[in-house]
């Protein structure tokens, strides 16, 4: 019998029109509460697409000193193999980044284009246990009670082995805040993908096994879907330090 933690999962929809306030929203372009310079990546330079903000404030409280979260990651860059170069998936690689913010009032609108429309979430408080999904010890009934949902609070569903990034500073696990589904608009109809077999990852015998993202494989959009480069309909994760030591928050992703 575990404890249940307070975690509140999102529904999400495509908004009708530009969401410009300082909310949990995905896509569209950052609604910053401060001045800042949007990332690049550090392996290809490329521009970071806006991936979504989280408030850090309410409905759960995750940090004393920023208001918001605004999370970045490189669109990719593909080796002739049609292999992901840029380490996206990884907490800290250079190729993603987690902004946070205190909050001085004003809401500063990114200009520029942006890669996603606007995705309102709204939320239903549903506690989670407070249970590691990778340890074979817990139950089967436990385990599918942490929702792979769109969320913020609970605990990660975890898709792989459990990557929570400690902090650079003082070395402390961090806390985790939110995570991401990688379809915001559902899951992708079968009959819009091409001939081949989807695989999560590409394995080479003389290299180390290389996510390859959606964007690397050919579907038709007739019914215009949008996802997030989380490997093949992976889970993206958030985190932030729980001693607020770092205006640089976590993220890592991945599929199963």
């Amino acid at each position: 019998m575990f404890w249940k933690i307070d975690c509140f999962v999102g529904t999400v929809t495509r908004s009708i029109t530009p969401i410009a306030s300082a909310v949990f929203k995905l896509g569209g372009k950052p609604v910053f509460v401060s001045h800042v310079e949007e990332p690049k990546c550090e392996r290809c330079g490329q521009n970071m697409d806006f991936i979504g903000q989280i408030p850090l404030k309410s409905p759960l409280k995750f940090s004393k000193r920023f208001a918001m979260a605004y999370l970045f990651m490189c669109p990719g860059k593909f080796d002739e193999r049609v292999g992901l170069e840029c380490e996206t998936w990884e907490a800290f690689s250079g190729a993603n980044a987690v902004i946070l913010q205190e909050d001085h009032g004003r809401a500063l609108i990114a200009e520029g284009p942006h890669r996603y429309v606007d995705y309102e979430v709204r939320l239903q408080r549903l506690p989670e246990p407070n249970v590691d999904v990778t340890d074979e010890r817990i139950s089967e009934r436990e385990a599918a009670q942490v929702s792979e949902d769109t969320k913020i609070g609970g605990v990660p569903a975890w898709l792989q082995m459990n990557e929570t990034p400690a902090c650079p500073m003082c070395g402390l696990p961090m806390r985790f805040v939110a995570q991401i589904s990688a379809e915001p608009d559902g899951p992708l109809p079968a009959d819009t993908w091409d001939a081949v077999t989807p695989s999560s990852r590409r394995w080479d015998d003389a290299t180390p096994a290389v996510p390859v993202t959606r964007s690397s494989r050919r579907w038709d959009d007739k019914n215009n879907h949008a996802f997030f480069d989380f490997g093949d309909v992976g889970l993206g994760y958030v985190f932030v330090c729980a001693r607020d030591c770092t205006n640089r928050g976590a993220f890592l992703w991945q599929c199963s």
